[in-house]
């Protein structure tokens, strides 16, 4: 997933904070509240400093702000998007850069590393989203479906497919690799920030700026559930594990759990 920008760079704080915490995350920091010793009633300067960690690596590589991250399925890259138009591929170990990809025109939204590893989608403010080689940077494909810069993009469990929320209102499903069309899924009234795949890849969540997330059938687009738990825009989605429920956030503090059908 990635965060939608504006070239007035609004949002590089937070998508700086992205970067910091996913590059903390892959060192296998422990979160706060995670198998950690229970709180005394004494708290001391050294356990408030136990509980802090510190920068492992800083990526130099972009000219401009970065704005959209990704781990690759094995741990060892990372994939950046920036306003300076290219995306980035580095060793999340030592920083080193394995490729530039320089196939946009405009500022990076949003990329995804697919599942087998294989390829990565970016998209970007030309409203294009391209599909190429993880290795060497190849292009595959270019999607041209969506009237608005899609957002937010989900790779499907197998690899074989693609689905990207944009700002037009719509999630749209196509083969990643030939950007042929597969569905547009229309149950949205406003802007689609978030969409993600189901572990067992039969249905997908997606998140609005009209409040709702709902989940459909990913081959057939039908409105499996609507949940209307949240005031606000829905920012972040997350699948659990098993398939039964999902989790969904809103740029505030609100982060609910619901089950699914």
């Amino acid at each position: 997933m990635g965060l939608c920008v504006r070239h007035d760079g609004r949002n590089a704080l937070v998508t700086g904070l992205v970067v910091f915490m996913l590059i903390l995350a892959g060192a296998g920091c422990t979160p706060l509240g995670a198998n950690t010793p229970a709180a005394t009633s004494t708290p001391t300067s050294t356990s408030a400093t136990s509980l802090q960690t510190k920068i492992l690596l800083t990526y130099p590589g972009h000219s401009d702000r970065a704005t959209a991250v990704a781990w690759s399925p094995d741990g060892k890259y990372v994939v950046s998007g920036s306003l300076d138009k290219t995306v980035q591929v580095w060793s999340a170990t030592t920083g080193k850069t394995r490729l530039i990809y320089r196939g946009h025109t405009d500022a990076i939204v949003a990329v995804a590393w697919s599942p087998d590893g294989r390829y990565i989608a970016s998209s970007c403010l030309d409203n294009t989203i391209q599909v190429w080689d993880a290795s060497i940077g190849a292009h595959i494909t270019t999607y041209r479906g969506h009237k608005l810069p899609a957002q937010t993009l989900s790779w499907s469990p197998d690899s074989r497919s693609i689905v990207s929320g944009s700002q037009d209102q719509t999630a749209q499903v196509w083969e990643a690799t030939t950007g042929k069309p597969i569905l547009i899924y229309r149950g949205h009234s406003a802007a689609v920030n978030t969409v993600m795949w189901s572990p067992d890849g039969k249905r997908i969540a997606s998140g609005s700026v009209d409040t709702t997330v709902q989940v459909w059938d990913a081959a057939s687009g039908k409105t499996l559930l609507t949940f209307r738990g949240h005031k606000n825009q829905v920012t972040s989605l997350a699948w659990s594990p098993d398939d039964t429920r999902f989790a969904s956030a809103i740029g505030l503090s609100d982060v609910q759990i619901a089950l699914v059908p």
